[in-house]
């Protein structure tokens, strides 16, 4: 599948499919396509996104996401703290999430990744058919924007466009942010489901966000007139020390 650039991601129409494609419940495939806000709180020991969608000035809380810094465990609720599901990663540098029921333990969907393009493939049994899902995000590391495409057949590889995920905000160099993010869902795809795809997401570019952004500071100071004068000097006094063993030679 040929990924999409995130000026292309930004124009793409979501396909709204018939029928339900539920991983978790079918309370969170809404009828029409939903906008929902992926707001991070980082607390002194914790990881918390609370997931709302806006309606004029009204604010509905869907999910409070919560992460203890010490595991690699997600415990998802409800807008009324009622356990849902948990979003577990292997290892802190683990490329597979899974996905299990908060109270039957039940397993719902694995998240595997491709940690060098950014690719993550969803695997999942429908909780309404029963059929095997499959969903695929085409991403890029410090890409703003990726798409998240349903695989209609897997005789002929078609598949198309489901669910948006924009980075609205950057982590910084702080260690445990990964920055806010929107989701656009088509209508009858389950929203849950995307929630954790963004998470898994963002935990695993968290990483290389965090060099970037460091980078992009240690640029800002090279780049200042006193610094492009101290490291013109050092470079000069490199080709002198280098040109004089050359010649000694």
């Amino acid at each position: 599948m040929a990924e999409k650039s995130s000026s292309e991601a930004e124009t793409v129409q979501l396909f709204n499919p018939n029928e339900t494609i539920c991983a978790t419940n079918q309370k969170f495939c809404f009828h029409n396509s939903t906008l929902l806000y992926l707001n991070q709180n980082i607390g002194i020991l914790t990881d918390n996104f609370e997931v709302v969608s806006k309606n004029g000035v009204e604010v509905t809380t869907h999910l409070k996401c919560v992460r203890n810094r010490l595991s690699n465990l997600w415990k998802i609720s409800d807008g009324s703290d009622n356990p849902l599901f948990r979003l577990q990663r292997h290892g802190r540098y683990d490329s597979v999430f899974e996905g299990f029921d908060a109270l039957s333990r039940k397993k719902l969907c694995e998240f595997t990744a491709d940690l060098i393009n950014l690719n993550i493939v969803v695997k999942f049994e429908d909780a309404v058919t029963k059929e095997k899902r499959v969903l695929m995000l085409n991403g890029k590391y410090l890409q703003p924007e990726v798409l998240v495409y349903f695989e209609r057949s897997s005789k002929d590889n078609t598949a198309v466009p489901v669910a948006k995920i924009t980075c609205t905000s950057s982590p910084s160099t702080f260690r445990h942010a990964l920055g806010n993010h929107v989701v656009e869902v088509a209508e009858n795809i389950d929203s849950a489901l995307i929630v954790m795809l963004c998470i898994a997401f963002a935990t695993i570019q968290r990483p290389i966000k965090r060099v970037n952004a460091v980078f992009d500071g240690i640029k800002s100071v090279v780049t200042s007139q006193p610094a492009k004068l101290v490291s013109n000097a050092v470079i000069q006094v490199g080709v002198q020390r280098l040109t004089k063993k050359l010649t000694e030679k």
